[in-house]
């Protein structure tokens, strides 16, 4: 009979800690999964190539490596990311833009 009551008892916390959890769970999981898989998302969706600023290249450009800039209005940045059939690594930024060398 204890026993019984144990079981029922347990049941409902599960219950009602499942209710209350999934309350907030919605707004997280509006992103799709093939969206949080990606290791780079903010990178991808907030920045762009564009030309190197004068100001970034005299701060940055040390090696005759590849390099290309990025925008952001976020002034987020990946760390590394593939592009041109080259991984190209973050090396600094000012303001909205950074600076990126390529491996070679």
């Amino acid at each position: 009979m204890i026993l019984m009551k144990w079981k029922k008892t347990m049941t409902g916390v599960a219950l009602s800690f499942g209710l209350l959890l999934s309350s907030y769970v919605p707004a997280a999981s509006a992103t799709s999964s093939s969206q949080a898989d990606s290791t780079d998302l903010v990178a991808r969706t907030s920045a762009t190539i564009t030309s190197c600023p004068e100001e970034i290249l005299r701060k940055f450009q040390k090696s005759n490596k590849p390099f290309l800039c990025m925008y952001s209005d976020t002034a987020i940045f990946a760390n590394s990311f593939t592009a041109y059939g080259m991984k190209w690594y973050f090396k600094g930024s000012s303001g909205l833009y950074a600076y990126y060398e390529g491996a070679v």
